[in-house]
């Protein structure tokens, strides 16, 4: 029967014009298969920034971009995408040094808000009456704050810019221009809580009347709250299909709108947002309730040039962006730093103990030089930014292990050592690259070996522990949950500023 049955399978081979194989197939002595170790997924890139904005250059939902010039030929050259890409790249130390890239996403039917104003009628023809008065005076109310301006000289004056300078002197939180032979005074914060109204005042020669400002006829204008999609909702629509952690807006925004994105940013894991401000009554409205609630991830600075406030955002990221964390002592402050492009900002010295309280950084002439001041009352801005990476290159460092293992990470010390080795690269990469350093730990929280902790942060600037597989509960043994990674390092910390007393003997 076997022979029959054999001769069947021959004679069917020989039909179908097939050759029967010779010999026994080598697979089934030696089997061998190639296969490729998966690639390792990239770490995203803190340095990434986006910057959403009011106007629509394009229809996309988004473009990115390693150049100004790109953004000039998409947006235009007086848009407000290219006067944050100017300041942006400008950087000696740019985002895109460090592999970074600018996003900018058009908002989807987004207002700004607006300031409350105070404009004059045509008051040309009352200069005259300007230059013969040395003691002008007048009230002022801003954002529902009463000031009295008094002892204005105007002997020197030859045109309405002449008048207008010495009223912007006197009004560090006002922005007066002149529009058509009038006077504008306008508030530097947005929204309906934003207003400006000028009334007499009763010592010195009264100049609100119809001889000088005219301002019986003028009916101020109170501010508007920004409109349509918010930051928040931005934010939500485009943070799954974009991998950025720096955001700013162009949309301006009342306070109110301000702390709601702010505390929305703060909650998400891996992005930062670059607030500013340009009143300094709004250090404490906005600045210190931030800090005071921990907010570290939402930054405050101030800039009080309103007109530059889009450029202004832009440079305070300079500050914070652009750091290679692959390399070799590359970790930066921003403290002392300049930001290419932007004039440094009037701030009197009478300011510094409130904004460092309030974590609100900024960028004034010290010694005569631009000289960018990162305060502390909000932790350094460079932590931020700092911290972010970290967290991306050691959630990576863990997902590639898993990801690179064609088996799988058993649930021994050997499978939980395999995972901490490559967690310690991480680590030593970050003292290489200057954001850890070697120190000694002065906290009093430690976990693990406590000797072992402490001589590992002298000598390498981490330790790293890990509960012994036999102590684990078996729940989560069964869940194949791996023991909690606890890691203690140092922040390598940087000088912002010096003490040096000099003794002299003759």
């Amino acid at each position: 029967m076997a022979k029959n049955n054999l001769n069947a399978g021959l004679r069917a081979n020989t039909i179908l014009g097939k050759t029967p194989l010779a010999g026994i197939d080598i697979n089934r002595i030696v089997a061998v298969s190639v296969s490729s170790v998966p690639t390792a997924v990239p770490t995203p890139n803190a340095n990434n920034i986006i910057l959403f904005t009011t106007e629509t250059p394009f229809q996309d939902t988004y473009r990115s971009y390693v150049s100004s010039k790109a953004v000039i030929q998409d947006c235009g050259t007086n848009s407000n995408a290219s006067k944050f890409a100017n300041i942006l790249f400008q950087a000696s130390n740019n985002i895109t040094s460090a592999g970074g890239v600018l996003y900018i996403a058009p908002m989807l039917n987004s207002v700004s808000a607006t300031s409350g104003t105070f404009t004059t009628p045509n008051i040309l023809a009352n200069i005259t009456n300007f230059q013969t008065k040395t003691d002008g005076a007048f009230t002022i109310n801003i954002d529902g704050s009463t000031f009295d301006v008094l002892n204005l000289d105007f002997t020197a004056i030859n045109t309405l810019q002449d008048v207008a300078n010495i009223f912007q002197k006197n009004l560090f939180n006002v922005t007066v221009a002149v529009v058509n032979n009038s006077i504008t005074f306008s508030s530097k914060k947005f929204g309906i809580n934003s207003t400006i109204v000028i009334t007499a005042q009763g010592t010195g020669t009264d100049i609100t009347g119809s001889d000088y400002l005219n301002c019986g006829s003028v009916e101020p204008t109170i501010g508007t709250n920004s409109s349509g999609e918010t930051l928040p909702e931005a934010i939500a629509r485009t943070f799954h299909a974009i991998q950025y952690s720096g955001i700013a807006t162009d949309l301006d925004l009342e306070n109110t709108a301000l702390e709601t994105a702010s505390a929305f940013v703060n909650g998400l894991t891996g992005y930062y947002l670059q607030n500013l401000i340009c009143n300094t009554e709004d250090i404490n409205l906005l600045a210190l309730p931030n800090a005071t609630a921990n907010q570290n991830k939402a930054r405050y600075a101030i800039y009080t040039n309103y007109a530059l406030r889009v450029e202004a955002k832009a440079g305070f990221l300079t500050l914070m962006a652009g750091v290679n964390y692959n390399a070799n002592s590359t970790a930066k402050t921003s403290q002392g730093k300049q930001i290419n492009g932007l004039a440094p900002d009037i701030i009197y010295d009478s300011l510094y103990p409130t904004l460092e309280t309030a974590g609100c950084d900024y960028y004034p002439m010290v010694g005569n030089n631009a000289f960018a001041i990162s305060t502390g009352g909000n932790g350094y801005a460079n932590n931020v930014i700092d911290d972010i990476a970290l967290e991306f290159y050691c959630q990576y460092a863990i997902f590639n292990v898993l990801r690179a293992t064609n088996t799988k990470i058993p649930q021994t010390e050997a499978g939980m050592t395999m995972v901490k080795n490559a967690v310690a690269q991480v680590l030593s990469q970050f003292v290489s690259n200057g954001v850890i350093a070697l120190g000694t730990w002065n906290s009093s929280e430690t976990f693990g070996n406590t000797m072992q902790f402490l001589t590992d942060v002298s000598t390498k600037g981490w330790y790293m522990y890990s509960q012994p597989i036999a102590q684990q509960l078996q729940s989560y043994r069964e869940q194949r949950i791996a023991p909690t990674i606890q890691i203690a390092a140092k922040r390598s910390g940087a000088f912002h500023t010096f003490s040096v007393p000099v003794l002299l003997e003759n």
